[in-house]
C-alpha cells in the first residue's frame, strides 16, 4: 500500500472513500492540504516514467503551475510556476491548459494560451527544468476562448484550436517543432469549439472531436458532436467527418465531447445539453472511424456537463470519470465492446466537478484529480489507486491523498 509523505508546511488529514462494485484494485493515501496560493483553475494530469504531473492556473496573478508526484510513493517531487503570461478574461484564467508525456525524450509537454491569444508549448522534466524551449504553436489567427486540444503520439504532437472566427485549425508538430497549420474542416459552421484529441498507439492514428454548431433556416442553433481521424505518419484525414451526435436528427443539442484511444479503438463520450443531461459513450475503430458499438448510457451529469468526461485506457478497459447529477465523482470501466464493468465512487459528495484521470501502466495505478466547491471557494483534490489490493464489493472505506488549493471564483465562468 502506498502512503503519503508528510512535508513541512503540509497539513495531514485522513478522508474516507466509498468504493461501490467489485473493484479489482484500490490503495490507501493520506489527505494532504497544500497551500499554493489563492486559487486554482482548469486542472490537467498526465503520467510519465514513474511520475504524475498535475497542472493548474493560480487565481491571484494568473500563473500556470505544476506539481510532480512520485507515482510509487505518493510523495510530491516538485511544485512550481510554469508560466506567467497566460490568457485571462476579466482578470481570471479562461482557457484550460494541457499536459502530456513525450516518452521519446522523457519530457512533459505543457501547452497554454498566452495573453495575446497565441498557443504556446514548453517541455519540462520532473524537476520542472525546461528541456524544450517555449514555442508558439498556432498561426496568426490566434486562439478563441472556445478552447484548444493537444495529444502526443509516437513521433508527433497534434494541436487543434478554435481560432478567432471560431473555426477549427490543426497542426502536427515534429521533434523540431515544425509543421504547417491547416483547417480541420472546410465546411464553415457558426462555431467549431471545445476540441479534444487522443492517440491510439496500435494504429498510430489520432482522433479529434469537437462541438459543431450549425443553424437551421429559422436561425435556431444545433450543437452536434463531430469527429475526424488523422494518420500519425501521413497526417492525412483517413475517416472523413464522423457524425457522433446529430442534433438535427434528435432535436436536441450536445456538449462536452472527449475521446480516448487504445488497442485499435477510440472511446468517445459526450453530454446531452438538456435534462436529465445523459452522458453517452460510443466506441469507434481507430483504423477508419466506423462505429464498433451503438451509443450507450454512462450516467447523468450535473446540469449540462461541468466538463468533458475524460477516459484512459489501461490495456484491457477504458476507464471514464465524471461528475454525476449530485456532483459526486464516479469512475467506471468499459471493455472494447462498450460493456460496463465496476463503478467506483471516487468522491462521495455534493460539490465535485471537472474530473480528470491518468494511468501508470508500470505500477497499474491511477491518479484522479477533480475540483471541489465548498464555503465559497474551490479546491483541487486528487486520489491514487493501484491494483495491489483486492477490494470487497461494498462499503470499503479507503483513505485517499488530496492536494487542496483554495479558489475564490467559479470554475465555469461563461462569456
Amino acid at each position: 500500500m502506498k502512503t503519503g509523505k508528510i512535508v513541512a508546511g503540509l497539513a495531514i488529514v485522513v478522508l474516507s472513500l466509498v468504493v461501490v462494485g467489485s473493484m479489482a484494485s484500490a490503495m490507501g493515501q493520506n489527505h494532504v492540504d497544500v497551500n499554493v496560493g489563492n486559487g486554482a483553475k482548469y486542472t490537467a494530469v498526465a503520467y510519465g516514467n514513474g511520475t504524475f504531473m498535475v497542472i493548474w492556473y493560480n487565481a491571484t496573478g494568473a500563473y500556470l503551475n505544476a506539481t510532480v508526484i512520485n507515482s510509487t510513493t505518493g510523495n510530491v517531487i516538485k511544485t512550481g510556476t510554469i508560466a506567467t503570461d497566460i490568457y485571462t478574461y476579466n482578470g481570471k484564467p479562461s482557457i484550460a491548459p494541457k499536459v502530456a508525456y513525450i516518452w521519446k525524450n522523457n519530457t512533459y509537454l505543457i501547452s497554454w494560451v498566452t495573453s495575446n491569444k497565441y498557443l504556446k508549448a514548453i517541455g519540462v522534466n520532473t524537476e520542472l527544468q525546461v528541456t524544450i524551449p517555449g514555442t508558439i504553436i498556432n498561426d496568426t489567427s490566434g486562439v478563441s476562448y472556445k478552447g484548444f486540444a493537444m495529444a502526443v503520439g509516437d513521433n508527433k504532437a497534434f494541436f487543434v484550436w478554435s481560432n478567432s472566427t471560431y473555426q477549427l485549425r490543426g497542426r502536427f508538430i515534429n521533434d523540431t517543432f515544425t509543421g504547417n497549420s491547416f483547417n480541420i474542416t472546410n465546411t464553415k459552421a457558426v462555431y467549431q469549439q471545445n476540441p479534444w484529441i487522443s492517440y491510439d498507439p496500435t494504429t498510430n492514428n489520432f482522433m479529434v472531436t469537437w462541438i459543431n454548431v450549425t443553424e437551421n433556416s429559422t436561425g435556431s442553433k444545433f450543437y452536434n458532436i463531430t469527429g475526424k481521424i488523422y494518420n500519425g505518419d501521413t497526417m492525412d484525414n483517413i475517416s472523413g467527418s464522423i457524425m457522433i451526435a446529430n442534433a438535427f436528427a434528435t432535436d436536441s443539442s450536445y456538449t462536452s465531447p472527449a475521446v480516448c484511444g487504445g488497442n485499435g479503438y477510440f472511446f468517445e463520450t459526450f453530454v446531452n445539453y438538456s435534462a436529465p443531461y445523459n452522458i453517452t459513450g460510443r466506441i469507434y475503430y481507430a483504423s477508419n472511424g466506423t462505429s464498433k458499438s451503438p451509443a450507450f448510457l454512462i450516467g447523468n451529469s450535473y446540469k449540462y456537463g461541468r466538463s468533458p468526461m475524460p477516459a484512459i485506457y489501461n490495456g484491457s478497459a477504458f476507464i471514464v470519470v465524471w461528475s454525476n447529477s449530485t456532483e459526486s465523482i464516479l469512475a467506471r470501466g468499459y471493455d472494447n465492446n462498450g460493456s460496463p464493468q465496476a463503478t467506483y465512487t471516487i468522491y462521495n459528495g455534493t460539490n465535485g466537478g471537472n474530473p480528470n484521470i491518468a494511468y501508470d501502466q508500470e505500477d497499474d495505478s491511477y491518479y484522479v484529480v477533480w475540483t471541489e466547491y465548498s464555503g465559497g471557494s474551490y479546491t483541487i483534490d486528487s486520489a491514487v489507486y493501484s491494483s495491489d489490493i483486492t477490494v470487497p464489493e461494498l462499503n470499503l472505506f479507503i483513505p485517499v491523498l488530496a492536494v487542496v488549493v483554495v479558489e475564490l471564483y467559479l470554475i465555469n465562468k461563461k462569456h
